[in-house]
Formats: C-alpha cells, sequence, structure tokens
C-alpha cells in the first residue's frame, strides 16, 4: 500500500459541483492543502479550464500560471492545484477581469464578475474566538485567517469586511434577525434571504429561519456547535479484529456514535403554527375566517428533516491503513483531528508486531489467506540458523537507520545518537526494522516479534517471506497482530463489544493525554515503554544527573583500551 498523503483524486470520486464529465479521463485536479476543504474548494486549473475557457489542457494552465498574472485576494499564486474558495476574488491582470466565487442554487461556484473597486474587500465568516498566550485575542475566519485583536463586540458566526490591501478588518455584520444571508452547506445551499427568529433547541443544532426575495421561507441549521460536536475531536484507539476491513470497523464506530448521540439529544420540542379556521357565511355562504388552531409544525421532526446526528456528518479516518487480515491495535482521526494525520505520521512512531509465519510453505502474493502456489522442504532449518539470520538482518537496518537520519557515520553527531540509542528515521516512509527476536519455534511454524517505523502489512508479509528464502527455503505469513501503534497500546484501545459514544469520548480524553505526554524532541528511539515523565521520576529519584541516564553504547563490564 501507498504511504502518506494521497496526492491523485479519481474523477469519479470528485466533487459534484466541479462538474467534470466522466469521459475526460480517470483522473482529476487534487487541490493543495490550503485555507478551504476539498470538497468545498474550486481549483485555479478547473476555474481556467472548465470555467472560464482560458485554457484547453492542463499543460496551458501551467503555462498561464507560471506568467504571476493570477492573484487570489490580492496575492500572486502560481500553483493551479490552489483550492479557491467562497468569497475569494479572483483577478487576472492580462485581461482586467475579476472575479467572486459565489454559490448558485445547485450548490455549484459560479464566475460573479465584480468590479476592480469591490475586488479590494471580502467578506468572512467567524468561525471561533480564541485567546491565545499573554492573552491576546484573536479569531479564525473560514478562509483559515488568523486577526489578532478584533472588535469585542464581533463574535462567533458574524460576518467581518477585510480589505485585501492591508488583511484588516474594515467593519463587520452580526448574525442576528433581519440581515441578508447566503446559505453555504446543506440542502439549501446558495439560497440568500433575511434572517428570521432563531430556534435554539438544547442538545442539537440551532434552527434559522430564513425568507427570501420571492417570499418563501425556508429553514436550516448553524452548525455543529453543541458540546457533544466538540468533544467529537481527535484520536480513537480501537482493537481491529480479523477478517473485518478498516472500512467496515470505521461504518460500524460511526453507526453506533450516531445512535447513541441521537438517542442522548432526543428529539426537540416541535414549534407550533397557527392556521386559520374557515367557516361558510350561513345565508351567503361565503367563507369567512372565524377563529385560529394552533397545531405543531411537523417540517422539523426527525422523520421529516433527518436526525441531528448522521453517518455523512462524521469523518473518520485512519492513522495507518490495515487490511482485513491483519489484527491489533489501531489508531483513527475523528472529524476536525483528520487534517492532522499528516502530523501524527511525520513523528515515526515505532510499532510493535507479533509475526507468526510456517516455513516450506508459499502463497500467492504472500497473502494471509492466499492460494498455496509452492511447497519445499525445511528440515533444515533450525532456531540457532534463524537467530543468527535475524542478527544480520537487525545489523544493516541499524546502518540503515543511521542513514534515513541523514547523520555521518563517521561524524560526532553520530556517536551522541548511539550513545543514546538508535536514531529515528527523519525521511517520512523509511522501512526500518529496529528489533526483531524469535518468540516460538517449532517447525514448521515460528514466531517473531518486530519493531518497526514506516512499514505496510505488505511489508511484513514480505519480509516473512524472505526469512524464509535467506534461510534456503520458503515461508508465508499465517498471522499478523499490531500489539502497539507509537505510544498507543493494546490496554488502551477499545474492543468491538465496548465501541459506545461514552467510551468513545473517554478514549479521546485519554488519547489526548497520551499525546500531551510525548516529548518534543524524538530524535531517538527509547528502549522504555514507560512514559517520558515516568522515566524523569525515576530518574530524578535516584539522584543521577542529566549526564548520567542510560547510555547504550556502556557495557557492562568495564572497558580497557592499550
Amino acid at each position: 500500500m501507498a504511504r502518506g498523503p494521497k496526492k491523485h483524486l479519481k474523477r469519479l470520486a470528485a466533487p459534484k459541483h466541479w462538474m467534470l464529465d466522466k469521459l475526460g479521463g480517470v483522473f482529476a485536479v487534487r487541490p493543495r492543502s490550503g485555507p478551504h476543504k476539498l470538497r468545498e474548494c474550486l481549483p485555479l486549473n478547473l476555474f481556467l479550464r472548465n470555467r472560464l475557457k482560458y485554457a484547453l489542457n492542463y499543460s496551458e494552465v501551467k503555462k498561464i500560471m507560471r506568467q504571476r498574472v493570477v492573484k487570489v485576494d490580492g496575492k500572486i499564486r502560481t500553483d493551479h492545484k490552489f483550492p479557491a474558495g467562497f468569497m475569494d476574488v479572483i483577478s487576472i491582470e492580462r485581461t482586467n477581469e475579476t472575479f467572486r466565487l459565489l454559490y448558485d442554487v445547485k450548490g455549484r461556484y459560479t464566475v460573479h464578475r465584480i468590479t476592480a473597486a469591490e475586488g479590494q474587500f471580502k467578506l468572512c465568516k467567524v468561525k471561533a474566538l480564541h485567546v491565545a498566550k499573554k492573552n491576546i485575542p484573536y479569531i479564525t475566519t473560514n478562509d483559515g485567517r488568523t486577526i489578532r485583536y478584533p472588535d469585542p463586540h464581533i463574535k462567533v458566526n458574524d460576518t467581518v469586511v477585510i480589505d485585501l490591501t492591508s488583511n484588516k478588518i474594515t467593519d463587520f455584520v452580526k448574525f442576528e434577525a433581519g440581515n441578508l444571508a447566503m446559505v453555504t452547506g446543506g440542502r439549501n445551499v446558495g439560497r440568500v434571504g433575511v434572517i428570521g427568529h432563531r430556534e435554539k433547541l438544547p442538545g442539537a443544532f440551532d434552527i434559522i429561519h430564513i425568507k427570501d426575495a420571492a417570499g418563501h421561507s425556508f429553514a436550516t441549521r448553524l452548525g455543529m456547535r453543541n458540546k457533544l460536536w466538540k468533544a467529537l475531536n481527535g484520536l480513537i484507539c480501537v482493537y481491529k479484529p480479523v477478517d473485518m476491513s478498516i472500512t467496515s470497523l470505521k461504518r460500524q464506530i460511526v453507526k453506533r456514535i450516531c445512535a447513541d448521540a441521537n438517542e442522548v439529544v432526543g428529539m426537540g420540542r416541535l414549534p407550533v403554527t397557527k392556521i386559520p379556521v374557515v367557516e361558510p357565511h350561513e345565508s351567503t355562504g361565503a367563507l369567512l375566517v372565524v377563529g385560529e388552531q394552533e397545531i405543531q409544525d411537523y417540517t422539523l421532526h426527525p422523520l421529516v428533516s433527518g436526525e441531528t446526528f448522521r453517518p455523512e456528518d462524521i469523518r473518520l479516518e485512519e492513522v495507518q491503513y490495515m487490511e482485513s487480515t491483519s489484527s491489533g491495535v489501531c489508531v483513527l482521526a475523528l472529524n476536525e483531528d483528520c487534517e492532522k494525520i499528516p502530523e501524527v505520521q511525520s513523528r515515526s512512531w515505532v510499532n510493535n508486531y507479533r509475526l507468526e509465519g510456517v516455513f516450506g510453505r508459499e502463497t500467492n502474493k504472500h497473502a494471509i489467506k492466499g492460494r498455496v502456489t509452492l511447497k519445499v522442504d525445511y528440515d533444515h532449518v533450525t532456531r540457532h540458523r534463524l537467530e543468527k539470520l535475524i542478527a544480520r538482518v537487525q545489523s544493516e537496518y541499524r546502518k540503515i537507520a543511521f542513514q534515513a537520519a541523514e547523520v555521518d557515520l563517521q561524524s560526532e553527531a553520530a556517536f551522541e545518537l548511539a550513545r543514546k540509542g538508535l536514531p529515528r528515521a527523519q525521511l517520512a516512509g523509511a522501512q526500518i526494522v529496529y528489533m526483531c527476536t524469535v518468540k516460538h519455534f517449532n517447525l514448521p511454524f515460528f514466531a517473531v516479534q518486530v519493531q518497526c517505523v514506516g512499514e505496510t502489512d505488505a511489508f511484513l508479509r514480505c519480509f516473512i517471506h524472505e526469512l524464509g528464502v535467506s534461510l534456503g527455503t520458503t515461508a508465508s505469513c499465517v498471522r499478523l497482530q499490531r500489539s502497539s501503534f507509537g505510544p498507543f497500546h493494546s490496554n488502551h484501545a477499545l474492543l468491538e463489544k465496548q465501541i459506545s459514544l461514552q467510551n468513545v469520548i473517554r478514549n479521546i480524553e485519554l488519547c489526548r493525554r497520551i499525546m500531551s505526554n510525548q516529548p518534543e524532541d524524538q530524535s531517538v528511539v527509547s528502549e522504555g515503554n514507560t512514559p517520558y515523565e515516568e522515566e524523569r521520576n525515576v530518574i530524578d529519584g535516584l539522584d543521577l544527573q542529566v549526564d548520567q541516564e542510560y547510555d547504550a553504547m556502556k557495557p557492562v563490564w568495564p572497558r580497557h583500551y592499550t
């Protein structure tokens, strides 16, 4: 399997509002990481090629971008994959044109031409209000801006007017009844109307009632702002059983979260509407309004508008992929923490596996449950020969570890790293085996414990096969179990029967504490499994100095140099 973030995007999996035809090729332009999400943006490549028709193909767009004539929000952009989004101002100097990206009533980006004076500002929605160190207040907007010292009257969901020349707030509009608003998500995306009353439902979404220019009223929910949604952000450690794909596991977790959350929230009180009571006149027969009758408005009933928590609203992604035939500790990112997966992968954590294999048998593509393609003799294999081979493999990987850490073996830095332990891989995706020990040997069956980094399930299956080939026979993996994923061990993982909303939130808090206890500098791989703070307490309790800590280069016997 591939490692790292994805760099491609299938055309069929692209957002529908891009309006890409199915027969135009296999792949589509994947936007870069930027101020807008992948499903909510429009790459500049599609804007120039598909919307403005200024280019015919991919290469022509790149040539246009290299001329530095395209600006987004007043900044020159040369990357044709840059994600432009809602309310962004795109200007082209050669043609003296300025555009603003807006939604139409079908949720597609429309090219709205504006004047140069109107292109000097943009509107941004306030997503959050925070206080940084030294009590510095700042706000974050929908396009990823961080603005310090805002007006104290600016609150969450308000709209600010930003001058693109100075990048400062010139004005703001409160999110209150009577103001004009555009819906940016859901079924009513792109509709514009005047905000009516705001209905607050305890434990659920706030319902905003809007009336458009034609006099039609509709309701939309404000957003995911309650405490449950805020709590459902973080890392989850679960135990993946055998013969269950990672997709099925994620679907099961999301289904249980939604079911439990909807049970906790319950159904809010339905609003009451008044309808006139009409009766015919006794003599003339004309219809007359004789009173009003109050009935419940079922437009907000869960059977009509849907449940508060729905599976499509929850985002759950795995930090490292696992095949269906493997089992063990699996770490998943929930909702907003999915954006932090590359940061977690860059830490190059050491993972612990137990691999069980069989000598004398080879399967198709070295799969665990694959078809047997070859059988050979294995009587000459002994435990001593296997341990000697593993020792040679470990020594080779030690050299690779220093190369991946970008350290010269003959330098002083390499010696300082070696006395602390093995260097941690600084190159993302480097596959290094730090330790391998034989745990069980009974021909033809054997089991090894492997500590490695940057691995995949296919790499570990091939590792078992290469051990057999190097011993003059062949081997295949019959079981692959991950006992730890970096600082997350099996005692931190939730079992399948333990997955519930309450346990998931508790596990998120546990994982957050584990992440906060990790040291900032992890240049070496520590041999112990205890947390860093616990190690410091033990060392300080024994009155040891920093330079008297564990030295991996110091043997138990005294050194005598001649």
